[in-house]
């Protein structure tokens, strides 16, 4: 609940913008999601489990940044666009679904407005062009 405590002084709005920031991110989200709990199935200590998932999620965001900038190529840059751009999509379109459910309005025009939302914040980070 204290987790939860900033979103319910500041409202829905930050909440949905957190959430859509964070949907930008999906790949390097996933990755270190995945590498957690793949460390914490082998058995590895609780920290150092979050550790080697921090340390996925930094290389990701690293490796998109220098991929970034030094990809030459029509066909590359575009294979590089669609590796971190579909997954972030595919989660903005999610963030905006959850945002319709919350409001009582269909799913789709807020599901894709978000999924466009999030797949252009995604898009110009790998450019180089963003942060």
């Amino acid at each position: 609940m204290l987790l939860m405590l900033p979103f319910a002084l500041l409202g829905l709005a930050a909440l949905f913008h957190f959430l859509l920031l964070a949907s930008s991110r999906a790949l390097s989200i996933g990755a270190a999601a995945f590498a957690a709990f793949a460390a914490d199935a082998a058995g590895v200590p609780l920290l150092w489990a979050a550790g080697a998932g921090i340390l996925a999620f930094a290389l990701t965001e690293i490796a998109a940044g220098i991929a970034g900038t030094r990809v030459n190529g029509r066909s590359a840059g575009t294979a590089l666009a669609v590796t971190f751009v579909v997954p972030a999509l595919v989660a903005g379109y999610s963030v905006g679904a959850l945002a319709a459910e919350w409001f009582g309005t269909e799913r789709a025009l807020p599901g894709a407005g978000a999924a466009l939302i999030a797949g252009l914040i995604a898009g110009r980070r790998i450019s180089g062009r963003g942060a």
